[in-house]
């Protein structure tokens, strides 16, 4: 694949081939511990459970662009804010934690496991 057809990819949003949808086990195990320490232990405020389970998929929020003037809205895939979900075991309540807030280097872990 040539460069041009990549650039056409990364436009239309597309992932290219070595692009991953979940973090390795160890790079989740850190995730899990990284947001243990950060933001501590809370029952969820929507059923009171205390069981959380982060998801090995990133999520991020679209950041919307709006063209006034000729009354359409955009979402630039360019402008992600990877977020780790974590998801209440009971009621299925759901939030996302902004990584690059949290001081989180997504690819920490992978580097010392292949380093």
């Amino acid at each position: 694949m040539g460069d041009e057809e990549i650039a056409v990819l990364l436009a239309q949003g597309q992932p290219s081939a070595n692009w991953e949808r979940h973090l390795s086990a160890k790079e989740g195990q850190a995730l899990t511990e990284f947001l243990r320490e950060k933001i501590g232990e809370h029952p969820c405020e929507m059923c009171g459970h205390a069981g959380w389970s982060v998801n090995p998929s990133l999520a991020s929020p679209l950041l919307l662009s709006i063209d006034f003037e000729n009354r359409q809205v955009g979402a630039p895939m360019t402008d992600l804010h990877p977020c780790a979900m974590i998801h209440c075991a009971h009621c299925g309540n759901t939030k996302l934690h902004s990584l690059h807030h949290l001081g989180f280097d997504i690819f920490a872990a992978r580097d010392t496991e292949n380093g």
